[in-house]
């Protein structure tokens, strides 16, 4: 006798994917239908700076805003498309509406004050520089008279 692996597909099929991908053991709660459209995201530290890089194609640089508040980064984008056709007998009107936003917890060590930002070929890069910290001694000497 072997076991076999029960399948219902009675059941909405997007709520049997989500209920399978809940219980497996890769840690991947959201099947491939249920992902959000955030773009991906890579973040990485140098010795002089935190670069930020937003994998965003089909936006132009007018549709992002970044801010910085009380060591928070906000990177968003809204776009919006419109398209209109009107013939003899018909009039066909399509739109969509695409948005996103990440928030992220800035170091102390990050400079708030002389971010850089560019986007090129569909990648939005932000640098955000380091403070040099002086490194203090935990040790001192002290002299006695």
């Amino acid at each position: 006798m072997s076991l076999i692996k029960w399948k219902n597909t009675d059941i909405i099929p997007s709520f049997y994917e989500m209920m399978e991908s809940f219980f497996k053991d890769d840690g991947d709660f959201f099947s491939s239908s249920w992902k959000s459209t955030s773009p991906a995201v890579n973040v990485s530290k140098t010795d002089d700076s935190y670069d930020v890089e937003v994998a965003a194609p089909g936006l132009k640089k007018t549709d992002f805003k970044i801010e910085m508040e009380n060591g928070l980064l906000h990177i968003s984008a809204e776009q919006e498309h419109s398209n209109e056709e009107k013939e003899d007998n018909f009039t066909r009107k399509e739109f969509s509406y695409q948005s996103f936003k990440r928030t992220f917890h800035l170091p102390d060590d990050a400079e708030e004050h002389n971010v850089q930002a560019a986007y090129e070929n569909g990648l939005l890069k932000i640098r955000i520089p380091r403070k040099a910290i002086v490194e203090k001694s935990s040790v001192k000497k002290i002299d006695i008279q």
